[in-house]
C-alpha cells in the first residue's frame, strides 16, 4: 500500500543500518544477563502474543518498502529480546520468513505493480542458488553452536555494516542532516529495543511465577490425592 513512496537511495541504506545496529546494542546488553532463560518457542503461548508478532510484520513490512528486507529482522527482534526464544531457533525462523516474503513480493511486483525490471531478474537468478544452498547449510549449522556465538555474529556483522554504510554512504560527503538523522534513528532504536527487553524481563518474571504458582498447586493436590485416596477406594 506504501509502494508509491519514493525514498533516497542513501536515506534508505542509513536508516537500515542504523536500526538495526541498535537492535545489536540491545541484544549485547541482554545478554550480559549470562543466565537468562531462552526458550524454544514463544513461552505461554496467548493470543496476544501472536498479535505482537503480526504488529511486529507489519513493521517490517514498511522496513522492506525502502530496505527490501525488514520482515524477518523484526520478527527475529521480538522473537529474542521481547519473548526470550533463543538465537537459534529465531534465525531459522527468520530464515523461512525472508524466503516467503521474498517469493510473495516478487510474484506482486510481477503480476500487480507492472512486472520486474530485467535487471531484477538477473540478479533473481544470480542469488537464487546462492540463497536455496546457503540458507538452509547456515541454519543448519546454527543448531551446532552456542546461541551466545550466534548473537556475536550478529553483533560482529552490524557493526560492520553500520561503520561501512558510514564510510561508503555518507564518507566526507558532509551530509550533515543525514549524520545527525542517521545518529537519531540510532539513539531512538536503542531506546525503543530496550523498552522491548524491559517488557520481555518483565513477562519472564511473570512466566516464572506462574510456573511456580502451578509446582506448588500441583504439589499440593499430590498430596491430598495421598491422603485421601484410601477414603475412595
Amino acid at each position: 500500500g506504501l509502494s508509491w513512496m519514493k525514498i533516497p537511495s542513501r536515506v534508505a541504506k542509513m536508516m537500515y543500518v542504523s536500526v538495526w545496529f541498535s537492535f545489536a546494542v540491545a541484544l549485547f546488553f541482554v545478554n550480559q544477563n549470562h543466565d537468562r532463560s531462552s526458550y524454544p518457542s514463544v513461552p505461554n503461548p496467548k493470543y496476544w502474543k501472536f498479535f505482537v508478532l503480526f504488529i511486529a510484520g507489519i513493521v517490517g513490512g514498511l522496513c522492506t518498502l525502502f530496505a527490501g528486507s525488514g520482515t524477518d529482522i523484526c520478527c527475529f527482534a521480538t522473537l529474542v529480546i521481547l519473548f526470550r526464544v533463543s538465537e537459534k531457533q529465531a534465525t531459522a525462523t527468520s530464515v523461512l520468513l525472508m524466503g516467503f516474503n521474498t517469493l510473495f513480493s516478487f510474484l506482486f511486483k510481477q503480476f500487480w505493480l507492472g512486472g520486474m525490471e530485467p535487471d531484477a531478474w538477473s540478479f533473481w537468478f544470480a542469488a537464487a542458488p546462492i540463497v536455496v544452498i546457503g540458507a538452509p547449510c547456515g541454519s543448519i549449522l546454527g543448531q551446532f553452536l552456542h546461541r551466545i556465538a550466534l548473537a556475536v555474529l550478529v553483533y560482529v556483522m552490524t557493526l560492520f555494516q553500520f561503520i561501512a554504510a558510514c564510510v561508503i554512504v555518507l564518507g566526507d560527503k558532509g551530509d550533515v542532516p543525514l549524520w545527525n538523522a542517521t545518529f537519531a534513528v540510532l539513539f531512538v532504536g536503542s531506546g525503543v529495543f530496550m523498552v522491548l527487553s524491559f517488557c520481555g524481563t518483565q513477562l519472564q518474571v511473570m512466566l516464572c511465577t506462574h510456573t511456580s504458582s502451578s509446582a506448588l498447586f500441583l504439589r499440593r493436590v499430590t498430596i491430598l490425592q495421598f491422603f485421601f485416596s484410601p477414603l475412595l477406594l
